[in-house]
């Protein structure tokens, strides 16, 4: 989640009996970074009896912040992984897939920022998320959990 944003429009040059007007600046909805900047630099423009408009600047998250929350994620999930794996009882796949929906729904921090990594990065997130060799749950089913709420 950010917890800062800089934004920041420097225009220079000569302007006579002109307007100037910006568009919106977005950063993403729970963003993973602590602090976004967005600039804007327009210098030695010449602008008279106009109107300088600039469009919508949007930004995104960066794909080493994407990358870091993956291997963030990872590291939640593998030992639960690894824990269902070992169990008898849970090593079943559908009894799995019920103890990771559990955990999800029981962990709303856990739950956000799994749809956080699903909306930046798809269903390679998602895969790069949940890879275990010992127990396979397929990432369309953990998708279905995210998305039902």
């Amino acid at each position: 989640m950010s917890k800062k944003n800089n934004t920041s429009i420097t225009v220079s040059g000569s302007m006579k009996d002109a307007t100037i007007k910006t568009g919106d600046i977005h950063t993403p909805k729970d963003s993973l970074s602590e602090e976004n900047n967005t600039s804007m630099n327009m210098q030695n423009i010449d602008v008279s009896n106009g109107n300088l408009k600039t469009g919508k600047i949007d930004e995104r998250l960066e794909n080493y912040q994407l990358e870091v929350e993956i291997q963030e994620l990872r590291k939640k999930i593998q030992p639960l992984l690894e824990h269902l794996a070992q169990n008898p009882i849970t090593a079943n796949e559908a009894l799995a897939e019920t103890a990771i929906q559990q955990q999800i729904n029981d962990n709303p921090t856990l739950r956000k920022r799994l749809i956080s990594a699903l909306e930046a990065g798809g269903i390679q997130a998602l895969k790069a998320i949940f890879n275990n060799p010992a127990i396979s749950i397929p990432v369309e089913t953990i998708r279905g959990f995210l998305k039902a709420r």
